[in-house]
């Protein structure tokens, strides 16, 4: 356990670390026996100022989540413009051992291989009267609200590709410091609009893999069938950083068909790879998992030669993260290299109203044939949007599916929403304008639709 502690690492830190990796050793949590005490649970809620370790005040606006270890509140920075997630731990050296989990493998990966926008960031962290309390960036919906917002409730190849390629990144980013996160599924996942990516939350359940021992981890319906195993005794398994991908192919499955591959966690092994067949395409969840990807897509006919030819890059990274044996399964690192992430997938208009970004589209402001007044409305426009922040680059293509289109980016999310909002309908020279969000990747590799 020792040996990746960076050497900064105070006493009060190290000490929850070793009580928390105690606790887990013996399989028991932490309770007080006498009796239902209400102040175990949080009692810092709505409304409450907390003080950071720098002397910030952070005010408590609303309830975002309730969790097992801690309540996550939305706050605002009193002395400037910031907001925040505060999560307040509940009391318990468990607890206090989940919160230095958090943070110290963020720490690692940081001061290892630098920032990872893919990862949540961390602000501040401290105590007040026994509750960790840890300050991290406010972040918009989860990929399970995300995926309520969606028409069909399921995901487009081209929001496949985007999220899976920032969870890829995020996963590789702990993966390479020998960190597993454990607890991979679609309320883990964030959006976040200012950088435009997927972001990985939640290190919990995280742990690494030089731990001799580890608590139970992931959700059922994400659970590898290792790692069942391991829950049932079989401590002679161990467990890496293989267990995500195959919560990962999990993922992909539910993204694709708007259906869970398992409502509850696989039985194990199937029976196949319990016969220890090394034949990775007689896997029994990886034939599944074809067999959904199969059915969703006879329900939906091909438009193109093209789309059947994602369709079977698909089904084969499915089937590199679906199989029983962990060392068979795509690494985070090789699966970015997998032929499904190099096509080049285009966003629907809904897949470009779907998520906020600090880019957004201007469609209608202008006739392409008059090149003339050009200019004139693309000054106007970038007036108007002025009046709601601070724009960083303004741009007219003149050639291409962008031709016509007016990209604006602005400095922060909030910014660009507001816009987005205002702008959106209103008449500009007896033209009704149409506003979007633009992929911030995109807009910076100067691909426009």
């Amino acid at each position: 356990m020792l040996q990746y502690m960076p050497s900064n690492m105070t006493i009060g830190q190290l000490l929850g670390i070793l009580v928390c990796h105690h606790l887990r050793k013996c399989n028991q949590l932490f309770h007080i026996s006498c009796g239902n005490f209400w102040w175990l649970m949080s009692h810092i809620d709505t409304g409450d100022i907390i003080n950071g370790s720098k002397g910030q005040r952070w005010k408590l606006l609303q309830q975002l989540g309730l969790g097992k270890c801690c309540n996550v509140y939305k706050a605002i920075l009193l002395d400037g413009d910031c907001q925040a997630a505060v999560k307040v731990y509940k009391k318990g050296l468990q607890y206090e051992g989940a919160q230095q989990r958090e943070q110290l493998l963020l720490q690692i990966v940081l001061q290892k291989q630098g920032l990872c926008k893919q990862l949540v960031e961390v602000i501040d962290s401290f105590q007040i009267n026994g509750h960790s309390i840890l300050v991290e960036e406010l972040l918009e919906l989860n990929l399970y609200q995300i995926k309520c917002l969606t028409e069909l409730k399921t995901f487009s190849f081209y929001m496949i590709q985007m999220f899976i390629k920032d969870v890829l990144i995020s996963l590789n980013a702990i993966h390479t410091n020998g960190f597993v996160h454990g607890d991979l599924k679609p309320c883990n996942l964030m959006w976040s609009a200012q950088n435009g990516c997927m972001k990985l939350i939640d290190f919990g359940l995280s742990f690494h893999i030089s731990d001799e021992d580890v608590c139970q981890i992931q959700s059922p319906s994400y659970r590898a069938p290792e790692v069942v195993m391991y829950n049932k005794g079989k401590r002679d398994i161990k467990l890496t950083q293989a267990v995500d991908l195959w919560s990962l192919g999990c993922l992909l499955i539910w993204m694709f068909t708007g259906q869970k591959m398992f409502q509850k966690k696989p039985a194990g092994p199937c029976n196949n790879c319990s016969l220890q067949k090394r034949n990775v395409e007689n896997c029994e969840y990886g034939i599944l998992a074809q067999q959904m990807i199969d059915d969703k897509i006879a329900g939906e006919p091909l438009r193109s030669s093209e789309m059947g030819s994602a369709c079977l890059a698909f089904r084969k990274l499915v089937s590199r993260v679906m199989t029983c044996k962990g060392c068979e399964r795509l690494t985070s690192q090789t699966a970015q290299n997998h032929p499904f992430f190099s096509i080049p997938f285009e966003p629907s208009f809904c897949d470009m109203l779907l998520l906020p970004t600090v880019v957004i589209r201007i469609l209608n402001s202008i006739d392409v044939n008059e090149t003339n007044t050009h200019e004139a409305i693309k000054k106007e426009l970038t007036s108007r949007c002025c009046k709601f922040g601070k724009l960083v680059k303004c741009v007219l293509p003149t050639e291409g599916k962008g031709k016509g289109i007016i990209f604006m980016k602005f400095e922060k999310a909030v910014e660009a929403i507001t816009a987005f909002i205002q702008i959106n309908g209103k008449v500009l020279h007896n033209r009704t304008v149409i506003t979007t969000y633009h992929s911030v990747r995109d807009f910076d590799a100067g691909i426009y639709y």
